[in-house]
């Protein structure tokens, strides 16, 4: 997935959501490798385009989005606020 805050739905109960429409594809295979993300969200192994898990990918963009959340700014920029 492409985990950022611009793909984070919020219903009226709070419920989040995530959505992607940029990279809407038919996977034959639940095994498939997709190559994407977006620029400072992307797990480093898809970056080195090495191996990869991607629920463990996903993850590691959920954390920069939390990041994102709670420090208004991402962690991976050459300068802070």
């Amino acid at each position: 997935g492409d985990i950022k805050p611009e793909n984070a739905l919020i219903s009226k109960d709070f419920t989040i959501k995530i959505c992607d429409f940029g990279f809407a594809i038919v996977i034959n295979s639940p095994n498939s490798k997709l190559r994407g993300g977006s620029e400072g969200y992307t797990a480093p192994e898809l970056i080195l385009n090495e191996n990869y898990d991607a629920k463990k990918c996903d993850i590691f963009s959920l954390g920069v989005l939390f990041f994102v959340l709670f420090m208004g700014y991402r962690p991976f920029l050459s300068t802070h606020p």
